[in-house]
């Protein structure tokens, strides 16, 4: 967004906001990937282009909110006298029912790694009920299977 608010037009505006929302389904995508690979520093700067992008499409929508040609029916009688916007209403819809898809689907996948974490802190507390993490998230206690022993989830 280079271009100042005021000379953009409304084609401008949504050709911004299609793509924050291509941008953002990307940012989800290796979002997904780092959740499931447990990758904390990947999933860091994740979150902080998610930022970004999600606060330029900010922006974007707030400007076009606050234009008069703005409104949805305004937009829609716009779109329906010019091809190039209709395809870009459009465009944006298909663009934000696919980041609300990829939203939902990284939402399940974060859900099941973090039972899985769960899960498994629950089975070290009945093997190793006296130990803790220390500073360094290392187990303090002595493991079962020093001694031979073994066991699972």
């Amino acid at each position: 967004m280079n271009r100042s608010a005021d000379k953009m037009t409304l084609l401008d505006l949504l050709a911004i906001e299609r793509d924050c929302c291509s941008r953002l389904r990307a940012v989800l995508e290796a979002e997904r990937k780092a959740a499931a690979e447990s990758d904390l520093s990947a999933l860091h700067a994740c979150l902080r282009r998610r930022e970004a992008v999600q606060a330029e499409w900010r922006r974007a929508a707030e400007i076009r909110l606050r234009r008069p040609e703005g409104a949805r029916q305004e937009i829609a009688r716009a779109a329906a006298n010019d091809p190039g916007l209709a395809d870009a209403v459009g465009g944006l819809r298909a663009e934000i029912v696919a980041v609300r898809r990829a939203q939902s689907v990284n939402q399940a996948l974060v859900r099941a790694v973090l039972a899985q974490v769960t899960d498994l802190l629950q089975v070290v507390r009945r093997a190793l009920p006296e130990s803790r993490y220390d500073g360094r998230a290392c187990l303090t206690g002595s493991l079962p299977f020093a001694t031979g022993a073994r066991w699972s989830a």
